[in-house]
């Protein structure tokens, strides 16, 4: 899919090689909607999204009303419901991972409350996450 506004790697942000394979097609369900490629570094085996939006319109990927994963204390129903699907989903992501290395280090770029790097630390990987808001 076509994106605006996106910019794409040349180089692998970790090693600086120029050579990566398609690794996965994603979608973002939550609010765009867009199909994201992953690419995975053929040296070092760092897995990035490729291309990727510019830094002047990444905020329109957190831009909703109901965007609640930097929140861990609502108690309302909507929320525990948002709190088991994320759970879930966490799972989910672990085992889809695990399928291509069971152990290693992660990176998460918008990490929120850091519950899933927390899940990955549980497990035993290394974790490190940045949250810009």
């Amino acid at each position: 899919m076509k994106h605006s506004k996106m910019e794409t790697l040349n180089n692998c942000p970790v090693c600086n090689s120029n050579t990566f394979s398609d690794f996965l097609e994603v979608e973002d369900y939550f609010l765009s909607h867009e199909v994201f490629s992953l690419q995975k570094c053929n040296s070092c085996g760092f897995v990035f999204t490729n291309p990727r939006p510019s830094k002047n319109v990444l905020d329109k990927y957190y831009q909703s009303q109901e965007y609640i994963s930097h929140s861990s204390s609502s108690l309302s129903f909507k929320d525990k419901v948002y709190y088991s699907v994320r759970n879930y989903s966490i799972k989910k992501k672990f085992k889809l991972i695990g399928k291509h290395t069971k152990s290693g280090s992660i990176l998460d770029i918008g990490c929120g409350t850091g519950e899933f790097l927390n899940y990955f630390k549980i497990k035993e990987w290394n974790t490190i996450g940045i949250e810009p808001n």
